[in-house]
C-alpha cells in the first residue's frame, strides 16, 4: 500500500505555533495511527501523533520529555478530538497558538488544553503517515504504523495558526 515516510528534518519539529490538518476517510474499522512523528515499536514515545480507534474516536498526544504523553493523551479524554464516521471524509486539525492547544473534527473543537510544553525534538527520526490501501497527497506551506484510511491534502504549517475556533456555517 501507499504511505508517507519523511526523513528526519528540523521543519517537522514543532516548538511554537502550528497547524496540522488532514482529510481522512477510514475504510475499515480498526485502530490506526494516522500520523506519528518519531515514535514506533521499541523507540519510545512519539513527539506527536494522531490516533484513530476502531470506534471512530480520534486522539492527539505529544511528549515533551520522551518519558510519557504529557500533551493531550493517546487514549484518554484529555486528548480526544471527537469521533469520525467510517467510509466518509472528515477533516481533522490540531493547532497550537502560544500555550493553547486545540483539536477539531469537521470544524468542531473537541480538544483544548493550555500547556507551556513543546513536543520533544526527535531530530534523528522522521514522520510516518499512512500505509495499507491508502492515497496520500501532502502539500507543505511552511511526518511505521499502519492505517486503513485514505488521507488527502495533509498540511503542516509552522507559524500563526489558521484555525482557532469552530467553523461557522
Amino acid at each position: 500500500g501507499d504511505n508517507l515516510l519523511l526523513a528526519a528534518n528540523a521543519a517537522l519539529h514543532l516548538p511554537g505555533d502550528f497547524t496540522i490538518e488532514m482529510w481522512v476517510n477510514p475504510t475499515t474499522v480498526q485502530a490506526s495511527m494516522l500520523l506519528n512523528k518519531g515514535g514506533g515499536l521499541n523507540i519510545a514515545w512519539a513527539s506527536y501523533e494522531i490516533v484513530l480507534y476502531s470506534d471512530g474516536t480520534v486522539n492527539f498526544a505529544g511528549s515533551s520529555t520522551n518519558t510519557g504523553y504529557d500533551i493531550g493523551s493517546e487514549s484518554g479524554a484529555t486528548g480526544k478530538l471527537g469521533t469520525i464516521q467510517f467510509n466518509q471524509w472528515s477533516h481533522i486539525a490540531i493547532t497550537r497558538s502560544g500555550n493553547v492547544w486545540r483539536g477539531f473534527i469537521n470544524g468542531v473543537q473537541g480538544y483544548t488544553q493550555t500547556l507551556a510544553l513543546n513536543p520533544y525534538d526527535t531530530s534523528t527520526r522522521g514522520l510516518a503517515s499512512g500505509s495499507l490501501r491508502e492515497i496520500i497527497t501532502v502539500r507543505w506551506r511552511e511526518p511505521t504504523m499502519p492505517s486503513s484510511a485514505a488521507i488527502s491534502c495533509s498540511r503542516w504549517a509552522r507559524g500563526p495558526v489558521s484555525i482557532s475556533s469552530a467553523f461557522s456555517s
